[in-house]
């Protein structure tokens, strides 16, 4: 079996940063939910709106608000 593979540069620094702090942003499950359906309504959505939807408390915390800033 013949692997293709990229010989391309690596990414900067910088850029690697970059992408792990955004990825950061999905390390919890219920993240990965709302941003989930973010993308399948394809518009803005109030607060309200998202928790009825996805099911989910709004947290004392804010951590899931938060992921976004």
């Amino acid at each position: 079996m013949n692997e293709t593979r990229s010989t391309g540069p690596l990414i900067d620094a910088e850029a690697a940063e970059r992408y792990a702090a955004w990825f950061k942003a999905l390390v919890d499950p219920t993240r990965v939910r709302l941003l989930h359906l973010l993308a399948v309504e394809g518009r803005p959505m109030a607060v309200g709106e998202i928790v009825e939807r996805a099911s989910v408390g709004e947290g004392s915390d804010g951590r899931a608000a938060d992921c976004g800033r």
